[in-house]
């Protein structure tokens, strides 16, 4: 029997295997129990009855004391275990969601929101069998604090850590709060994909503060083309098709001319090319919308076409790219 004592937990930290071994045992008890007394789930809590208070508090303390790693181990397990001494018949969706939770804190964002989708799937798949109730996955994912509170920190990074740091005033703000209910106006899954681009980008910025090198740089480029391709998506599923340049000008409802103040005899293939347009658009240009709109353009059809690995001064101005197509992005969606 499992110690609920959490000094003894500590002490067990320096043997893990042990910590698993008698949960396993735990586990496998309390499994066969319910199963003797013709186990079945009469409403929503019944689903966790094979996790123990004293199962569920060794998992509890590694997340509390931000034993990250151990955590995901741990809940890993509880998963893993339960679909094998159950031949897959009860509920893995606590322990996945709390694989996923210790993923996200540890930073493995995408791994964790993965676990968490799996955790509403096997909630679904189990609470359907037993006619509890219906289950819209990708609804009960984002409107579930797994997923907000994610997603407010990724949102804070970027206005504290990005936005902040462009020199000067804005020449027109973000509405943070707007951007945070973006998930409320599209479709789950859409916002789930937000997410991780977003989760992507602010990790290939933190790699490129770290060390500014091609991989970091590289990094930054195909953050910038998902988060580019993401808007065009969703802009073109709102308007019913059409290309990017009409679709910004109809979302926007002013006149946009593209191709204006774009540097003649030069090649758009380098980044230097990218980096001069971009300069110039937005130099020549008194409204920051259209200055906005002409850089997601630009920067759309380049990282399409091309992967610069090269240093440049681009980079130096990432934050401003960034606040512009996030600022585009709140207008838009």
């Amino acid at each position: 029997m499992l110690n609920k004592d959490l000094n003894e937990i500590k002490l067990l930290l320096n043997n893990f295997e042990t910590i698993l071994e008698n949960t396993n045992i735990t586990l496998n008890n309390q499994i066969n129990k319910l199963i003797s007394n013709n186990y079945k789930i009469k409403k929503y809590e019944d689903k966790n009855s094979h996790l123990t208070e004293e199962i569920k508090i060794i998992g509890y303390y590694l997340m509390g004391t931000k034993y990250y790693e151990l955590a995901e181990k741990y809940w890993d397990n509880i998963t893993i275990k339960t679909t094998e001494f159950s031949d897959g018949k009860f509920n893995c969706g606590l322990s996945l969601a709390n694989t996923g939770v210790s993923q996200m804190n540890g930073g493995k964002n995408v791994d964790g929101i993965h676990k968490i989708y799996l955790a509403y799937e096997d909630d679904k798949r189990i609470l359907e069998q037993y006619n509890i109730r219906n289950i819209d996955v990708g609804k009960e994912l984002i409107n579930s604090i797994l997923y907000t509170q994610f997603f407010t920190r990724v949102i804070d990074y970027f206005f504290d850590e990005v936005i902040l740091e462009v020199p000067g005033p804005l020449p027109l703000e973000i509405d943070k709060d707007r951007f945070l209910n973006i998930p409320n106006n599209i479709k789950s899954l859409t916002a789930v994909q937000l997410f991780l681009i977003l989760s992507e980008l602010k990790k290939s910025i933190e790699l490129f503060r770290d060390n500014n090198n091609f991989i970091s740089r590289s990094k930054i480029m195909t953050s910038l083309f998902d988060l580019c391709l993401w808007i065009e998506s969703s802009l073109r599923e709102k308007h019913n098709g059409g290309n990017l340049c009409d679709l910004l000008i109809e979302e926007l409802g002013i006149e946009i001319r593209f191709n204006d103040f774009l540097v003649p005899n030069i090649d758009w293939s380098t980044i230097d090319g990218l980096y001069k347009n971009i300069k110039n658009s937005l130099e020549m240009e008194d409204n920051p919308i259209v200055g906005d709109a002409r850089l997601l353009r630009l920067i759309r059809n380049y990282t399409g076409h091309n992967l610069s690995l090269q240093n440049h001064c681009f980079f130096n101005n990432i934050n401003e790219y960034i606040l512009r197509i996030l600022r585009l992005l709140v207008q838009c969606i």
